[in-house]
């Protein structure tokens, strides 16, 4: 222990006088005067019984951990929304934002019944333009195609729609979209149950 501040080398740094605890390190407040703090750095990463986990920030973790013998990334927003990335696959839960892009995508699997079904909604700001790449099925029947709309989010106006899908097999099942409390809304409506429609949106 230092009895008196000591200063040490042509810019005098003054050191304190009494000892740290035990971890902390010593920070320098730009004009040459060192004080002790704690080593916020070294409790970064902290093991569970999984792997190694960053503590959450603002609901934000980052993970690497270990499967079965396979390597994986996980970063997850809320516990909710997580990009987990093992080796040669990536597996993502949430939107995909491309900020330079405009783009946003999401996947989704839907079982439709008789009737007037939502399949996929957002809200009108999101974009301007969306295209849905759908594949309907039913036993050994078959709708695979595309889904384009535009829209006018001031006037809540549905302004251009088309479909254009290839059927195998006796298909009934029609699509058609609309703005409902300003969210755009892809709909299918059925004569039949027990469908499955897998979506995948791109807002532009």
């Amino acid at each position: 222990m230092l009895i008196t501040e000591l200063a040490i080398g042509r810019d005098a740094f003054v050191f304190p006088t009494l000892d740290g605890i035990n971890g902390q390190i010593m920070q320098t407040n730009g004009s040459g005067v060192l004080t002790w703090v704690d080593n916020l750095g070294e409790n970064l990463w902290d093991r569970d019984s999984t792997g190694f986990i960053n503590p959450s920030i603002d609901g934000d973790t980052l993970r690497i951990y270990d499967s079965i013998g396979v390597d994986y990334v996980e970063i997850s927003h809320d516990g909710t929304n997580s990009i987990i990335s093992p080796v040669g696959d990536l597996s993502i839960t949430g939107n995909i934002l491309l900020e330079n892009s405009g783009m946003i995508a999401n996947k989704k699997n839907i079982n439709v019944d008789i009737g007037s079904n939502v399949i996929d909604s957002f809200a009108d700001t999101l974009g301007e333009g969306c295209v849905w790449h759908l594949v309907c099925i039913k036993g050994a029947n078959r709708r695979v195609g595309t889904f384009m709309t535009t829209w006018n989010a001031s006037t809540n106006d549905i302004e251009y729609a088309n479909v254009s899908t290839k059927d195998i097999g006796t298909v009934d099942l029609e699509f058609t979209t609309n703005i409902s409390s300003e969210n755009v809304r892809l709909l299918a409506t059925a004569t039949s149950d027990d469908w499955e429609v897998r979506v995948i949106r791109q807002i532009i």
